[in-house]
C-alpha cells in the first residue's frame, strides 16, 4: 500500500542478482527488474563453481546438493520467477556466469515472460570495459523506462529494441507451446 506496484523496477548485480529474482518470485509487485551476474539454478551452479568455493561459500551455507537438494531448489529463482510474471533483464559476461543465464532465461521464456538476455563479449563477472558500461547502463535504463514508464528514447539506433520488446508487451513471444506446432 506504499508504493504503486505499476511504478517500481529491481536491479540487482552479482549476489543482488540471484536475490533479485528470489524477492520478484515470491512478491511480483514489480513492472520490471534488470538483473546481472547472478544465478537461477543452485544445483547447476554447485557443478560450474570450483571445489574450494563450493566448500568454502556454498557448502558452509546450505551443505552440498547432494544431501540438501531441497535447500538447493528452494534457493533457485528458476523455479519462482514464471509465475510473476515480471518483465526480466538479463546480463553476464562471456566469461562468468553465462551459464546460468541461459538457464533463468530459459524458465521466463517457458513461462513465456517478457525478457532479454544480454551476453558480453570479452567480459567476467563485471564489466571493466568503459564502452561495455556504457552500453549496460543505456539498455538498463530503456529497460527500466518502457516497462515502468512506457518510455522510448527517440534515437534511431534503438528502434530495433523497442520494437522487439514491444512484441512482448503485446504477448507475441514465441511460447513452448508455439514451438511444437
Amino acid at each position: 500500500g506504499i508504493a504503486d506496484a505499476e511504478r517500481v523496477a529491481i536491479t540487482g548485480q552479482s549476489h543482488g542478482s540471484w536475490l533479485g529474482p528470489m524477492v520478484v518470485g515470491t512478491h511480483p509487485e514489480f513492472a520490471a527488474a534488470s538483473f546481472a551476474e547472478g544465478w537461477g539454478n543452485t544445483i547447476s551452479l554447485y557443478g560450474q563453481m570450483p571445489g574450494w568455493l563450493n566448500v568454502n561459500v556454498h557448502e558452509h551455507h546450505s551443505g552440498n546438493p547432494y544431501e540438501n537438494t531441497q535447500d538447493y531448489l528452494e534457493a533457485s529463482p528458476i523455479f519462482l520467477v514464471g509465475d510473476a510474471g515480471v518483465p526480466m533483464m538479463l546480463e553476464f559476461g562471456e566469461d562468468s556466469g553465462a551459464e546460468q543465464g541461459l538457464e533463468l532465461a530459459t524458465a521466463l521464456w517457458r513461462h513465456a515472460v517478457p525478457h532479454e538476455l544480454v551476453i558480453y563479449p570479452e567480459t567476467g563477472h563485471n564489466i571493466e570495459k568503459p564502452r561495455m558500461t556504457l552500453d549496460s547502463m543505456d539498455r538498463n535504463l530503456d529497460w527500466i523506462e518502457f516497462w515502468v514508464r512506457g518510455v522510448r528514447d527517440t534515437s534511431s539506433e534503438k528502434q530495433t529494441r523497442y520494437e522487439r520488446w514491444e512484441m512482448m508487451r503485446r504477448d507475441e513471444m514465441v511460447t513452448p507451446a508455439e514451438v511444437w506446432k
